[in-house]
């Protein structure tokens, strides 16, 4: 008898609109910030007049090319998709010792000591592409804007949910005498003005740790505006870094099973055997209720649609099984590939 070779397989469409939660269930989309929420290349690029000491090349913490360009999206308009800040950039000697003044920087401070921007910060970038972060001195609320990082007119699709994060750091170390209880960091995440995450008191630590938080939305609207706040009216301490901010779009996780193998071979996928089998959609979001089955027949160069989309009920435990049924395998299949594609609508 020969054994011949069916593919099932299982996607998400992210073209179609999803939803998410702070840490996404299922299926995580790409970053659509890309390297203007990294703060990397080609988006950030070197500030060659930087202050000599910030990035001279004489210690780990002020490597050469140390100190990135401002953000200046706020000046190009909306639409732009650039981001911006209302806080004043900086890239000169105790540039961040005053309050409501940022940077974009590779290393601020480590075990052998500080950068000149500001000698007590310890931190480098997270994302380890060679990039940069954001380092702010936060100010309160009160006195300066209260808007760290915002980005405009970001393409969304109505009625899906998305994860919006960012990895936090506290740059004054726990030992530092004026890491106070009370004076930590504290940062919201803002949709179109509205606050949909806020991440509590970033803790002090003695090495600098960076910690991912966020939270979700479902966006009613074909673009949103971003922002990064802060959460705190404290003056002494709330000196953080900001790296790899993001905006994702989640989808469902999908398990393939064999339903049922009758026929002459009922362990393997060989000619003669009846196969079907079982797509168990879950999602927790319960927004991916419609599915599609689709095969290729040419090794998954294309797909067609086999029967018409179909709407599915999700059971208590946030799943639904989808059963197709393959037939009587034989040699014309070989290679045949089966999969399903679910969307919110």
């Amino acid at each position: 008898m020969k054994k011949f070779y069916v593919f099932v397989m299982a996607i998400v469409c992210f073209a179609a609109t999803q939803e998410v939660k702070a840490q996404c269930n299922g299926v995580k989309g790409p970053n659509l910030l890309g390297a203007k929420g990294t703060f990397s290349t080609p988006f950030i690029t070197v500030n060659n007049a930087s202050a000599n000491c910030t990035a001279n090349g004489n210690h780990t913490y002020s490597p050469t090319s140390n100190i990135g360009n401002a953000l200046t999206g706020c000046t190009t308009g909306t639409g732009s998709m650039l981001p911006c800040s209302d806080y004043v950039y900086s890239a000169d000697n105790n540039g961040l010792k005053p309050e409501g003044r940022y940077s974009i920087v590779k290393n601020i401070g480590d075990a052998n000591g500080g950068n000149c921007l500001h000698g007590s910060f310890r931190g480098k970038d997270h994302t380890g592409d060679g990039g940069y972060f954001m380092a702010v001195n936060g100010a309160p609320n009160s006195n300066t804007s209260p808007i760290f990082y915002k980005i405009k007119t970001i393409p969304v699709c109505i009625g899906a949910t998305y994860e919006f994060s960012a990895w936090v750091l506290n740059m004054l170390p726990g030992n530092n005498s004026s890491a106070n209880p009370g004076s930590e960091p504290n940062i919201s995440f803002r949709v179109n003005g509205t606050v949909i995450g806020t991440s509590g008191p970033i803790a002090y630590t003695n090495t600098a740790t960076w910690v991912k938080v966020g939270g979700s939305f479902v966006a009613t609207t074909s673009t949103v505006d971003l922002e990064v706040i802060n959460a705190t009216a404290v003056a002494s301490g709330n000196d953080l870094g900001l790296d790899d901010i993001s905006i994702n779009l989640c989808g469902s996780s999908i398990a393939v099973s064999p339903a049922a193998i009758t026929g002459t071979n009922n362990t393997s996928f060989c000619e003669g055997a009846d196969l079907s089998v079982n797509f168990t959609v879950t999602d927790a979001t319960r927004s991916n209720k419609w599915y599609q089955r689709q095969l290729s027949i040419n090794g998954g160069a294309n797909y067609v649609n086999v029967g018409l989309p179909a709407q599915a009920s999700f059971a208590a435990n946030n799943t639904y099984t989808v059963t197709t049924v393959l037939g009587v395998v034989t040699s014309l299949m070989n290679g045949w590939k089966y999969r399903l594609v679910v969307a919110p609508s």
